[in-house]
């Protein structure tokens, strides 16, 4: 259906455009940096969620955040570390959590589904650099009223009504391995 149809794109598009980001940001995190850090990037992939606020450990890392909007990786201390997601400007959280973050390793929080369900999925990134003329991707279905999903990787102008799935049945919340695919569109 158009809805759901539209849901799926739009939940695309978000995570490609976090996987452009992620790239764009190589550039400005791979130097320096405290050697008892941890890095991380945040997703608000809750569609129907107003703009948030990041805490870690009660300090505001991140203000006013939209929907669909991901940070660049940022330097946090090492350990155990509370994570709240707040109503932006408020100390209302809609994720009130702990995660330990390990030294020198790289980690992703998504806020995905509806608010009433909200929760976080956390995970680790690697952004070591492909081999010349290929791209590294990872699918993460945030699309909360979306089925499990085939995921296609193909040139750009391909049908893929004759083409197998890069991936099958995607479930949502769930994260898929890299991808090494051709670079370009």
């Amino acid at each position: 259906n158009k809805t759901l149809a539209g849901a799926i794109r739009s939940s695309v598009r978000v995570l490609v455009a976090s996987v452009l980001m992620g790239s764009v940001a190589v550039g400005f995190t791979a130097c320096g940096g405290d050697s008892d850090e941890a890095r991380v990037r945040v997703f608000h992939a809750s569609p129907d969620a107003p703009n948030v606020d990041v805490l870690i450990d009660g300090g505001r890392v991140l203000e006013n955040v939209p929907y669909s909007a991901a940070s660049d990786f940022l330097g946090i201390d090492a350990g155990d570390r509370r994570v709240q997601v707040n109503v932006a400007g408020t100390d209302t959280s809609a994720i009130d959590t702990h995660a330990v973050f390990a030294k020198d390793t790289e980690y992703v929080i998504v806020a995905v589904d509806k608010v009433a369900k909200i929760s976080p999925l956390v995970f680790t990134a690697d952004r070591t650099t492909p081999e010349s003329g290929s791209a590294r991707v990872r699918v993460l279905h945030s699309a909360a009223s979306a089925p499990a999903v085939d995921v296609y990787v193909t040139a750009a102008d391909a049908g893929i009504s004759n083409a197998q799935p890069t991936l099958s049945g995607v479930p949502f919340k769930a994260i898929s391995d890299y991808l090494t695919v051709p670079a370009g569109t």
